[in-house]
């Protein structure tokens, strides 16, 4: 598994001059797919050839790889477009060293997709904005959360398909439903799908505000974060569905959300990662609360620890829409906060899986732990004006995460490395202020 991580890495290194990060990852997960097609077994798709060996064996591979990505296409009609939209740039050598590279992968071996995608994690850290994925915590604890895993699901804002990737590891014959804007990013998601030997989905290139209603029976949404929409973008919006409140440009958040409640069937029910402002912001956002209050549609709400996405370090929360809610949430909402389950790994938090289990069973069971889970009913969220804030409803119990000796030196090791890194800079710098000066 290491070996296979490093090689990934060193191939990164090997594509620097070539390409930027975006270009990189495009083109590696093209070659990862053909090879495995061409040595995993699906149940729908037949190949007219062996492609890997023919591109091993090809004398002038920048030509193959241009054929092969024509008559892979003509062999698989959901990936149409998708290896032809990139044109081939790099020179021969290149393209040869890197397949030799990847010809060294154990594509078969049921550790090569977590490998691959806990890369597409890490790079989506690394070079933020050159891929999205959601977060594996996040998309863990949701797995964990959705109590039918054989639905028809849908992802609006799917990315490179993070989320559906912990949910197919759940149900092999669940059927994906996907949206993404960045053309590029959609074609890397229809290609790790068949990577991971997804066969069952329909990923599109489209702007969700703009799509045409369909009735999901589960949505789930990880929507830009902190998005603004100018007047323009509004007006163009169809008013019809956007009935709980008014549309505000500061923040898109309950822009997508009143559409993703639009989407949802009789008995639908979503989970959407949005920003903690939503629950406490006066104007717009208050508005939209108390209707989303009276037409009874908000379940639940969780609080997750800071530091667990991939592009930002705020909390996020998990809101969690039902067009039918269970008896025993009706007239109030489910309050859950996790942020005492953050155990910090170098600069992020995670939450281990151990406890993404208890959680869940928690949440199943609609069970009331001190500091963790709480019922609150609507006369008490109106004694608070409507302020959804988890903290008002779930008071904080210490949770105490014990840590390794050895941990704590590892950490303290690198902070020291950065302290003396930041003196050398700061020296650096002072000198030549000082030249200037002289």
């Amino acid at each position: 598994m290491i070996n296979d991580s490093n090689r990934l890495w060193g191939l990164f290194d090997l594509a620097r001059a070539e390409m930027s990060p975006d270009d990189f990852i495009y083109d590696m997960s093209k070659l990862i797919c053909i090879k495995s097609l061409s040595e995993k077994k699906y149940k729908n798709i037949n190949l007219s050839k062996n492609y890997w060996n023919y591109i091993l064996n090809s004398k002038d591979i920048v030509l193959t790889l241009k054929n092969t990505y024509l008559d892979i296409e003509k062999d698989i009609p959901s990936l149409r477009g998708v290896f032809t939209y990139n044109e081939v740039l790099a020179k021969g050598n290149f393209w040869r060293n890197v397949c030799k590279e990847i010809n060294e992968f154990d594509i078969t071996s049921k550790y090569f997709s977590e490998i691959w995608m806990n890369m597409l994690e890490d790079f989506s850290k690394r070079y933020r904005g050159a891929i999205f994925y959601t977060s594996k915590i996040i998309s863990k604890l949701i797995s964990g959360i959705i109590e039918n895993k054989t639905m028809r699901l849908f992802d609006p804002f799917c990315g490179v398909g993070g989320m559906f990737y912990e949910l197919f590891k759940e149900n092999k014959d669940i059927d994906f439903t996907g949206l993404e804007t960045n053309k590029k990013i959609s074609n890397i998601c229809k290609l790790n799908l068949t990577i991971l030997q997804v066969e069952n989905f329909n990923i599109s290139n489209e702007n969700y505000l703009f799509s045409n209603n369909k009735k999901y029976e589960m949505i789930i949404s990880d929507p830009p974060l902190g998005l603004k929409l100018n007047k323009e973008d509004i007006s163009k919006l169809d008013q019809n569905i956007f009935k709980y409140g008014p549309l505000s440009g500061t923040d898109a958040s309950f822009v997508f959300i009143q559409k993703i409640i639009s989407d949802l069937s009789e008995n639908g029910k979503a989970i959407i990662i949005a920003t903690p402002g939503i629950l406490f912001r006066s104007g717009s956002d208050k508005i939209t609360r108390k209707e989303l209050l009276n037409h009874n549609l908000i379940e639940s709400i969780i609080q997750l620890p800071s530091n667990v996405m991939t592009n930002t370090s705020i909390a996020p929360i998990l809101l969690i829409i039902s067009k039918n809610k269970r008896n025993v949430l009706r007239n109030g909402i489910r309050f859950m906060d996790l942020s005492g389950y953050a155990q910090k790994i170098g600069g992020s938090n995670t939450i281990t899986e151990e406890d993404i289990l208890k959680i869940s069973k928690i949440y199943h069971k609609g069970e009331e732990v001190s500091g963790l889970a709480r019922f609150s009913n609507i006369d008490e969220i109106m004694d608070n004006d409507f302020d959804l804030s988890v903290n008002r409803y779930v008071k904080k119990n210490e949770i105490i995460n014990t840590r390794s000796i050895s941990d704590i030196q590892i950490e303290l090791d690198t902070l020291a490395k950065e302290r003396s890194k930041l003196n050398k800079d700061f020296n650096k710098n002072l000198e030549e202020v000082l030249k200037i000066l002289k």
